[in-house]
């Protein structure tokens, strides 16, 4: 009887579980290796060795190597990387200078497109944002796009998502080294003691004169990976992107009762001003105004088996 009462309750779930999503990534990554001949784990959607492989075309490999462009991800070999998947998505727009689907794409979408001509960098990072000289890794930016012209506006800087089920955390409490509690204005907080300016970083922007304060939970505990971002993109006079795949329910569901999911709810505990410099963007709309083009018609169809977009 138990057993019944409990197949039923997870039936009734209205979204979509994240393992249903993952399987659909797994076997879209495990069909394109064995299609390409490509070596392979006993994991089939995770290579062998190398990343090399996981890139669609040469010529992203040649731009990653030549740019020497790092952080280079531990599992870029993993056939679910957001790394690779951005590479393999942005990149040949980099190599053939056709920026015009992204910008199509990004304005389409809501964004603020910077003026004039634009420049793409992948893997941005400035230690002195938040005074991380003694951080082995900094904060680091997935894709920074600027302008180049007389009056370039606001640059983006865009945080890219596939198959993770989270923003990435703070080292201390995921450590075992901090009970996650509130430090307020960060009298308490180990990364505040050492000199890095988080918490000063929300003050001046304002993220702290709204619940984020008051709640009894330190909003870097879980989400430390967000909340940096966005700071980072507001210290440098820009707009905060989030390119996310829209199948993946652990970023966002949407119901006509109501979007939920990991941005929804933590753009929710932004202030109004925050807000409005904070953008979302799906994988499928960049992939599909890139499709309507001719320049890319040697690769974004397999970046579509690849990655499980339905033609």
């Amino acid at each position: 009887m138990t057993k019944r009462k409990s197949r039923v309750s997870k039936d009734n779930w209205p979204h979509k579980r994240y393992k249903d999503y993952q399987k659909e990534l797994r076997d879209a990554a495990s069909a394109w290796f064995e299609s390409k001949g490509r070596p392979v784990t006993s994991s089939s959607y995770i290579l062998a060795e190398g990343w090399k492989d996981n890139m669609i075309l040469d010529e992203v490999h040649r731009y990653v190597v030549d740019n020497d462009v790092r952080p280079l991800h531990q599992w870029l070999h993993h056939g679910l990387s957001s790394q690779a998947m951005l590479f393999n998505l942005v990149v040949p727009l980099i190599t053939r200078k056709d920026t015009s689907p992204l910008e199509a794409a990004f304005t389409d979408a809501g964004i603020p497109w910077p003026q004039g001509g634009v420049r793409l960098q992948l893997e941005v990072e400035d230690r002195n944002v938040f005074k991380e000289f003694d951080n082995p890794q900094p904060t680091s930016i997935d894709l920074v796009i600027e302008g180049t012209g007389p009056t370039p506006g606001e640059p983006l800087f865009v945080e890219a998502k596939l198959s993770e089920k989270e923003f990435g955390g703070c080292n201390p409490f995921e450590s075992g080294n901090c009970d996650g509690r509130n430090p307020a204005r960060g009298q308490e907080c180990y990364y505040q003691t050492i000199g890095r300016s988080y918490w000063d970083q929300m003050e001046v922007h304002g993220l702290l004169n709204n619940r984020l304060s008051d709640s009894l939970f330190c909003p870097f505990a879980s989400y430390s990976q967000f909340f940096r971002e966005v700071l980072y993109a507001l210290d440098k006079g820009g707009n905060f992107v989030l390119m996310y795949d829209d199948r993946n329910p652990a970023f966002i569901s949407r119901r006509l009762e109501g979007d939920r999911g990991l941005f929804p709810f933590l753009f929710s505990l932004l202030p109004t001003e925050v807000q409005s410099r904070v953008h979302g963007i799906t994988i499928r709309e960049v992939f599909n105004t890139i499709k309507v083009g001719q320049k890319h018609r040697d690769w974004i169809d397999q970046f579509a088996e690849k990655y499980g977009f339905k033609q």
